[in-house]
């Protein structure tokens, strides 16, 4: 099943293992990382898995407050026109 728009279809997530299956359930809850992201990323269960870690240890540790973290995303998003 994938986006209308996408040129690169979305992994079946019960294709997955169950690590990769997890990261798409937390992300799901989360509503991030983007779970669209990492559904195009299943293609590469490696990548997914290592994406996913560094993704977490850049919001989720550091020094920097999350929330500021947050309103730079966003910044940079508009900045690009991002819809994301």
């Amino acid at each position: 099943m994938a986006d209308i728009n996408s040129q690169v279809a979305f992994v079946d997530i019960s294709t997955l293992d169950g690590e990769c299956q997890r990261l798409v359930e937390i992300a799901d809850r989360n509503g991030a990382p983007n779970s669209n992201l990492i559904r195009v990323l299943g293609h590469r269960p490696d990548i997914l898995k290592g994406f996913f870690h560094i993704w977490k240890a850049a919001f989720e540790g550091g020094t920097i407050d999350h929330c500021l973290k947050e309103l730079v995303r966003i910044k940079v998003a508009d900045m690009f026109a991002c819809g994301y």
